[in-house]
């Protein structure tokens, strides 16, 4: 992927206001009940997959990260990630509920 094709991802990526938003991008079939109610922790895993892959900006890697993370949290299960120290701090901030980014 060129430098281009990053920055439209990350320009679309932005344009995207909700869970459901990024799941019909990236294509992934999904139970609007299970992402309404499981929405928080999705997106937490879905940051957790990002970072412990060391993903770059590049569709495929959220695409995978996003895909697994539905999967894992429709089954019930979650799998064990090495979380970077941002993402198991104990500060009250919202960066590990941002989207997948």
């Amino acid at each position: 992927m060129d430098t281009t094709e990053q920055i439209r991802l990350i320009e679309d990526l932005e344009q995207l206001e909700c869970v459901e938003d990024f799941l019909e991008y990236f294509a992934i079939d999904y139970d609007s009940q299970i992402v309404q109610s499981k929405h928080i922790p999705l997106l937490r895993l879905c940051r957790q997959l990002l970072t412990a892959r060391k993903a770059s900006d590049k569709y495929e890697d959220y695409r995978s990260a996003l895909s697994m993370a539905y999967g894992q949290i429709t089954l019930g299960r979650l799998p064990t990630v090495n979380q970077s120290a941002c993402a198991s701090c104990q500060l009250d901030c919202d960066q590990t509920e941002s989207i997948c980014r």
